[in-house]
Order: C-alpha cells, then sequence, then structure tokens
C-alpha cells in the first residue's frame, strides 16, 4: 500500500435529471413571444377582411331573400340601405285592403327584419348604374332587379361591391380581383353617377 489515498471508483452514475433549465426555458418563451409578434399584425388584418366578406355576404343574402318575395308573393319587393346606421332590411310592396293603394310594408320574416352591418364595415356608397345615388334596389315578380350597386367599406378603406346584374335579379360580390368590372363602378361610385 502506498501513502496516497484514493476515492473508491463506483460503477454508478450519477442519475440524469430531465426535464429543462431555466435558460432552455427562457430560450423558448423568447422565441414564443417574438413569433407571436410577427403573426398578430396578420390576424389582425384577416380579422377585418374576414368582417368586410361577411358584411357581403349578408347584403347578397337579404338581396336573394327579396327577389325571392316578389317572385313568391307576385309583387314588388325592395332592399334598403341606411347608410348612416348601417341596417339593411326588406320591404314589400302590398295593399291591406283589396281596394286600397298598394304600400310599402317592412318584411317581419327573418330574412327581411333589419340587419347591421359588422363593426368597422360600412355602406360607403351606393347608386343605381347610370344614375345618382339610390339607397334601394327594387326587384320586380318576374325576379329582375335594377342595375344596382353598392360599395362596402372596412376602416382600412379596402372595399368590396355587391352587384345587382338587372337582366336575372341576382346579386354577386366583386372585389378588386375582378378586374374591370371593379374598377367601372368605383369609377361610377366616385364620380356620382
Amino acid at each position: 500500500m502506498s501513502g496516497t489515498w484514493t476515492a473508491p471508483r463506483s460503477n454508478r452514475q450519477r442519475p440524469r435529471r430531465s426535464g429543462l433549465t431555466l435558460i432552455e426555458l427562457l430560450v423558448v418563451l423568447a422565441l414564443i413571444v417574438v413569433m407571436t409578434g410577427a403573426i398578430l399584425p396578420s390576424l389582425g388584418n384577416y380579422g377585418a377582411a374576414s368582417r368586410l366578406r361577411a358584411g357581403a355576404r349578408g347584403v347578397v343574402s337579404q338581396m336573394r331573400y327579396a327577389r325571392e318575395i316578389a317572385v313568391r308573393h307576385n309583387t314588388h319587393a325592395r332592399f334598403e340601405i341606411d347608410a348612416d346606421t348601417g341596417l339593411s332590411r326588406v320591404s314589400e310592396l302590398t295593399t291591406v285592403e283589396p281596394e286600397s293603394e298598394p304600400q310599402w310594408h317592412a318584411d317581419t320574416h327573418a330574412g327581411g327584419l333589419p340587419r347591421a352591418l359588422p363593426d368597422g364595415v360600412r355602406f360607403a356608397r351606393s347608386a343605381a348604374r347610370g344614375s345618382k345615388p339610390a339607397q334601394s334596389v327594387m326587384f320586380s315578380p318576374d325576379g329582375r332587379g335594377e342595375d344596382w350597386f353598392v360599395v362596402i367599406a372596412d376602416r382600412r378603406d379596402e372595399r368590396l361591391i355587391v352587384r345587382v346584374e338587372p337582366t336575372l335579379g341576382t346579386a354577386r360580390v366583386l372585389s378588386a380581383s375582378d378586374g374591370q368590372d371593379y374598377q367601372e363602378l368605383l369609377r361610377a361610385a366616385e364620380s356620382g353617377s
């Protein structure tokens, strides 16, 4: 035996700890914060665009309902907007008494009740093609409608146009990707004709 002492060797290894160190945890949290900061602005734009599309779909839905009422009841029906309040509604030309003059009456069914545009969406402009601004479009008993359109805009001034095709009385949504039709209607809306 010599005069130096050595620790006995052990076959046991130190147990490995599972989990994360504090530094690893902080790095992961920092990455999550950076990624969230990069994604949030685009989510805000998605929400605004989604509300604009929802507003346009609601307008088209009510226009289709007005056309359906006109055809089904063999009368005239009208889709109206109120640009100040952002409300739209459907009314029908009816007679209360057999010999009385027809009058416009608000539709009291779910499809015709006043409907508000989503938050941040507004009626920017509406017009009958080739004339001054018009706050309503009328559908006849044969299903035809007036050549009419409404511009719907959001807070970012992104716009969609809902247009009624007069021969068929159908409504459709136009966006910037629709090219010339969209641009012509925007010019007409801006010029007031």
